[in-house]
């Protein structure tokens, strides 16, 4: 920014993103993804292809200045399980393409129970297995989040 009149500009923008682009749809799909940040203009080109397939609206923002890219795969009615199902398949292609360009499923929101069917996309069966080593080695008793991702 040039001063602090577009400073305030900017980040009025930055801070209603998230909630004026529902204007692309009734159902926001948003995952957080994170790509070196030399790989940042073919990521965001390649999910424009994405959104083409599927036939959906994939408004990026966030951090993008360390690589994390907040995606909302918008479907356009979500009592449509078609476009729903088409919504997730767009998810699933985008997390593929993070991978591919050396980067991860998230930047900053973790794995959690929504994104654990995607981590064979990202880590090998040897460091799941280290996963699962791990939560054994400080939970035995399997009870902390028992029975999340299988562990």
């Amino acid at each position: 920014a040039k001063d602090e009149s577009e400073r305030n500009d900017i980040w009025f923008a930055r801070r209603n993103c998230s909630q004026a682009i529902n204007i692309y749809g009734n159902l926001k799909l948003n995952e957080d993804i994170t790509v070196p940040r030399s790989k940042l203009p073919e990521l965001l080109e390649r999910i424009g292809g994405v959104a083409e397939r599927y036939g959906v609206q994939v408004p990026c923002f966030g951090h993008t200045g360390d690589g994390n890219v907040h995606t909302n795969v918008m479907v356009v009615d979500k009592a449509d399980p078609a476009q729903v199902e088409s919504g997730h398949k767009a998810i699933e292609e985008i997390f593929k393409i993070a991978v591919e360009l050396g980067g991860t499923l998230s930047g900053e929101h973790g794995i959690g129970i929504s994104k654990a069917e995607f981590m064979p996309l990202a880590f090998t069966d040897a460091e799941m297995e280290l996963f699962r080593s791990i939560k054994k080695a400080f939970d035995p008793n399997n009870i902390l989040n028992p029975f999340k991702m299988g562990l």
